[in-house]
């Protein structure tokens, strides 16, 4: 697809969105505006090109990279993430057939939906400058293991949602998360067991719902800091499989049967 080389200015959220045939996109340097998702959910794109002498944008790894801020705009199947990029923008790569994305040093965002739909995705490198996973941002994706770095402070709603393959999930040591929100690994049918960081003041409602064979989870926040992590609503709810919660001590177990929605589980808490 070419865009017309004069008075295209700018191109709209969702423009080609979904358009199966696109295989290859032209920006010509008129254009200084590109909406979120203009090319997203095209699985057949594979070449991007920016017109040489563009101020706005460049075409650094077959990517689309916006100048001012150098936030990665739309990837494609041939895309690699140049170095310089700050942020993976809202659906850059969803729905592209690509198998694995290594993310370099200097990205601190990975935006909505920015990996969601990439069904071949099995591998995803996520650097230690990453402090924020947006939501959806690997929905249905077809990741089977996932390292999180410690500098992650965020995690979003529905962030893992639907990754049917995804069955081992790590945080680093000394995680720096504080923010779990509801359906983050929801339906990860393959997820047996996780543990959540000590940083954690609470689990959103439903982030683990309906794991089916999750078996396991370790709590690492003691009582003896002050303050357990909280569940808000039911974070796992419909786990069939759920069979032990594991806490750091006699006294935590004691604090986490008592408190509020954890009691629901008091039979299956130990340490």
């Amino acid at each position: 697809m070419v865009c017309p080389y004069y008075n295209v200015l700018s191109i709209g959220q969702g423009a080609f969105n979904g358009c199966y045939d696109v295989t290859s996109v032209y920006i010509p340097a008129s254009v200084y505006a590109i909406g979120e998702q203009a090319f997203g959910g095209c699985p057949n794109l594979s070449s991007i090109t920016v017109a040489t002498g563009s101020y706005y944008f460049s075409n650094a790894g077959n990517c689309l990279i916006r100048r001012s801020d150098n936030v990665l705009v739309q990837g494609c199947n041939s895309s690699w993430i140049p170095e310089g990029v700050t942020a993976i923008g809202y659906g850059a790569f969803r729905g592209c057939n690509i198998g694995s994305v290594s993310i370099p040093e200097g990205v601190t965002s990975i935006g909505n939906n920015a990996f969601a739909d990439c069904a071949n995705l099995s591998y995803i490198y996520i650097p230690d400058t990453v402090t924020f996973i947006d939501e959806g941002a690997f929905y249905c994706s077809g990741l089977s293991s996932v390292y999180i770095p410690a500098s992650v402070q965020s995690i979003g709603y529905s962030a893992f949602l639907f990754c049917d393959n995804l069955s081992y999930v790590e945080f680093e040591v000394g995680s720096q998360l504080t923010f779990l929100d509801g359906n983050a690994f929801a339906y990860c049918v393959n997820l047996t067991e996780i543990t959540i960081p000590a940083s954690l003041p609470a689990i959103g409602d439903g982030v683990f719902n309906q794991c089916y064979n999750l078996t396991t989870v370790y709590v690492e926040r003691a009582s003896e800091s002050g303050s357990i992590t909280e569940l808000a609503g039911d974070p796992f709810y419909d786990c069939t499989g759920l069979s032990a919660i594991l806490v750091p001590d006699a006294l935590s177990a004691t604090a986490y049967k008592a408190a509020a929605n954890w009691s629901h589980y008091a039979a299956i808490i130990t340490y």
